[in-house]
């Protein structure tokens, strides 16, 4: 939980990145090989293909859910201060989205660059591509799993009530 690793292909290590904070979620993975992901430090992390920090960017609180990225690099995750942030592929902040409580949901992001992802204050949220609120929908208890989407447009999520929901 303290190090990242990086694998070739035959399964040797290609290498390690040991971090401030414990990696509670998977990286995220670009095109590039660059490879994002959160800590306990409460920093989002980008590591180039070679093992060496390309940015990091410092939030409010844990960085537990992993990052999405958009197409267009942006990259996108929830942390402990309740907040969702968006990250230019410079690592500078695009916008940022407060909830009431922590987020430690992944995001999900649709084919048009909208946002959807759960927070712990019982809400299910769907933003924007420029990070403006579409709609939120409130559940009965904590949302800490990652939505998905159906092959015809339903939303999944579970919560922490024991129950899948669906959403059209």
């Amino acid at each position: 939980q303290d190090a990242l690793y990086a694998l070739n292909p035959d399964g040797s290590k290609r290498w390690r990145f040991e971090g401030a904070g414990e990696f509670d979620s998977a990286p995220a993975v670009g095109s590039d090989g660059t490879a994002y992901v959160g800590d306990d430090a409460r920093r989002l992390v980008a590591i180039d293909p070679a093992g060496q920090v390309r940015f990091s960017f410092t939030s409010g609180g844990p960085v537990r859910s992993a990052p999405a990225l958009r197409a267009d690099g942006t990259v996108i995750f929830g942390a402990f201060d309740g907040v969702l942030y968006a990250l230019r592929p410079d690592g500078t902040l695009a916008w940022s989205f407060t909830t009431a409580d922590s987020i430690q949901s992944s995001p999900l992001v649709d084919a048009d660059g909208a946002v959807l992802f759960g927070s712990r204050d019982n809400r299910l949220y769907a933003l924007s591509p420029d990070g403006s609120l579409r709609w939120s929908v409130v559940l009965e208890e904590d949302i800490d799993g990652t939505p998905t989407l159906g092959p015809d447009g339903t939303i999944y999520v579970g919560s922490d009530d024991r129950c899948l929901h669906a959403f059209r």
